[in-house]
């Protein structure tokens, strides 16, 4: 199976910011990671992250491409159920 055929899920730390209205004490910042889940198919681009594209077309576009540094990765687990080939119905 080729790289853009495999589906993945990638659970990944997200960098955000304080959800305060400007100026706030130290101890008030928010300090937990922000892990976010996202679900695509893998592609190869650029070394030293995990990619996906959302979504890909018939003639092998992709859409809404994500890359998320290796360092930022919590877990990526293959989604068996789906492939390039699936079609609905």
């Amino acid at each position: 199976m080729a790289a853009a055929e495999v589906v993945l899920v990638v659970r990944w730390w997200d960098a955000h910011a304080d959800r305060g209205r400007g100026w706030i004490l130290p101890e008030q910042i928010d300090a937990d990671p922000y892990v976010v889940t996202s679900i695509g198919w893998r592609i190869d681009p650029k070394p030293g992250h995990i990619s996906i594209a959302q979504s890909r077309g018939d003639d092998g576009a992709l859409d809404h491409v994500l890359h998320v540094p290796e360092g930022m990765i919590v877990e990526v687990v293959p989604w068996p159920s789906i492939s390039a080939t699936s079609s609905p119905g």
